[in-house]
């Protein structure tokens, strides 16, 4: 268990055999990092906290609580590009104005986000990549520069509720390749650059009692994907309220 008890703001700093400088690294598994609400700054690059071991151990049963991440390249990396997995929990946790990306999943297995904002950072808001069996509950990504959230490819078998995306760049939410069998509930989606829901290349995913309005592009865009939609109110988007191009969706 560790505690962090006074802001932070050294910035990130290199480590032998992380690919990013990071200002913290947890290689290790059962950690609790108590934050008590204070801030770990950055100068606009490298990783606030990053979460992975170099040689290859996964890192679970990681739990970071009550934390504002800000002003690094990405404020939070959670496994990585080198098949350095992680399970971590996040629980009251904010990355906002971050150069690139607010919280990155890749390769972290089994990561639940539980009141998490991720708001006015300058690619996307929230980024999942490689990952599986999540779960979201009351999660915020805001005017962030390209996409509140983005599947990039191969997410499935999670659970996202109680999202709110609003007033991105690009659009509000954007599934890839391989992106399938997730469950999206109580989801408001609005005011968003671009579409309100973008799918192509992907399997089966399910939206249910959601809102999607006001996007800049159409409310549904779907492409080359299938998609479950159940009680879900999509009005007054600039484009097409459902778009199908190449697809076999369900409306309900």
């Amino acid at each position: 268990e560790y505690e962090i008890v006074a802001d932070i703001d050294e910035g990130a700093q290199e480590y032998d055999g992380l690919y990013d400088d990071a200002c913290i690294w947890i290689r290790s598994s059962d950690v609790t990092l108590e934050s008590n609400g204070y801030t770990i700054s950055g100068e606009g690059e490298g990783v606030g906290i990053f979460v992975g071991d170099p040689d290859d151990d996964p890192v679970e049963n990681v739990t970071i609580n009550n934390l504002l991440v800000e002003e690094y390249g990405t404020g939070i990396l959670l496994g990585g590009d080198r098949g350095w997995g992680a399970e971590v929990t996040l629980e009251d946790v904010t990355a906002n104005n971050n150069d690139e990306i607010g919280v990155y999943l890749f390769m972290a297995a089994g990561s639940v986000l539980r009141n998490v904002t991720a708001n006015e950072n300058g690619r996307h808001g929230i980024q999942l990549e490689e990952t599986q069996d999540h779960v979201f509950e009351d999660v915020t990504a805001s005017e962030n520069g390209t996409y509140g959230l983005n599947f990039q490819d191969l997410v499935s078998d999670s659970e996202f509720t109680d999202l709110t995306v609003t007033e991105n760049g690009a659009g509000g939410i954007r599934t890839g390749i391989d992106v399938m069998s997730n469950t999206f509930s109580e989801l408001t989606i609005a005011e968003n650059g671009g579409n309100g829901f973008q799918a192509s290349d992907g399997g089966t995913d399910t939206i249910r009692e959601s809102v999607i309005e006001d996007n800049d592009g159409a409310g549904l865009w779907l492409n080359w994907n299938s998609l479950n939609v159940e009680s879900v109110v999509v009005r007054d988007n600039d484009g097409w309220q459902v778009q199908c191009e190449d697809t076999d969706s369900r409306l309900g």
